[in-house]
Formats: structure tokens, C-alpha cells, sequence
């Protein structure tokens, strides 16, 4: 028996059977039955198994199957991954430019002049691990003063719009 090697299509297959180097018959996809196929109102069958396994064409055919969303449900979930990269980014600017600000200057916040004069320590005076302490505290008082940016009710209009149209 020789055929054409296993491959992915279910619309082609071709063969042709011999008996000691003797041409016998040309066998095609008429001639093919699947795995898992039933056959009926047939007394019997006179069959060849030739792809077995990986070979087989159901399991070329095989694939995962992806996760369907609509081009719509994937343009606001693109929407709202930008939003939280964009105030990712804005809280990282914002907490460097306060910790900056903050040792640049020698004044802090609230003793910036308008409470009372003090001698603040600056950049200089400080080690890199009280900058990353003060930068990493920025930081957390940042995200929880702009975490208000992208509300709870941006998640529910979404999801109330999501069963709308879906």
C-alpha cells in the first residue's frame, strides 16, 4: 500500500494498493473512512489501517479552540488596559517628581515656607536606599490618592453593556 503522506485535509487522500509490485486498484477519498466513523448496511468491511496516532487526519485537525470575543468587547478591554498603564505611568512620574521635589528643594510639603522656615536634609545628605524608601512611600501615596481615576462604575457600565450586546 502506498499513499500520500498524513496531512490536514479531510477533502483529499489518494493510494494505490499492490500485491507483489502488481498494480491492484487506486483507492481516494471515496475509499476512506475516518476514525469513529459507523458503517451501515454492510455485511463486512475489508479495511487497512494506515495513519495511526499523531498521523491521523482528526488529529491534525485538532486545535485548541481560542477564547471568542467581539471585535467590540476587545477594543474596550485594549481601552481599559491602556487606562491602567497610562495611570501606571502617570503614579511613577508623579511619585519622582515628589521625591525630587521634595529633596531638591529641602522642603517638604507641608513645611514648604508657608508654616515655618526649617533646614531639610537634601539629596545629598541622603543614602540611595532613604530615596528608594521615600520614592517607594510616594509611591503607594500616589496609587492611593488616584486610584479614584478609573472608577468602580467604568467595571459595571462595561459589564451591563457586555450583557446588552452579547
Amino acid at each position: 500500500m502506498s499513499c500520500t503522506d498524513p496531512n490536514s485535509k479531510l477533502d483529499e487522500w489518494d493510494g494505490l494498493v499492490m500485491l507483489n509490485n502488481l498494480k491492484l486498484s487506486k483507492v481516494n477519498i471515496k475509499n476512506f473512512i475516518p476514525r469513529g466513523c459507523v458503517i451501515h448496511d454492510t455485511p463486512y468491511v475489508v479495511g487497512i489501517v494506515i495513519y495511526v496516532g499523531r498521523d491521523t487526519k482528526i488529529n491534525q485537525n485538532m486545535r485548541k479552540v481560542g477564547f471568542k470575543e467581539s471585535w467590540l468587547i476587545q477594543d474596550i478591554n485594549k481601552t481599559i488596559y491602556s487606562l491602567f498603564v497610562f495611570l501606571f505611568v502617570m503614579i511613577i512620574v508623579i511619585s519622582t517628581f515628589s521625591v525630587v521635589w521634595v529633596n531638591g528643594s529641602g522642603k517638604s510639603f507641608w513645611n514648604s515656607g508657608y508654616l515655618k522656615e526649617s533646614d531639610d536634609v537634601k539629596f545629598s545628605d541622603k543614602s540611595a536606599s532613604e530615596i528608594a524608601g521615600e520614592w517607594f512611600n510616594a509611591f503607594i501615596t500616589t496609587t492611593i490618592s488616584y486610584s479614584h481615576l478609573i472608577p468602580i462604575s467604568l467595571y459595571v457600565a462595561i459589564e451591563i453593556m457586555k450583557i446588552i450586546l452579547i
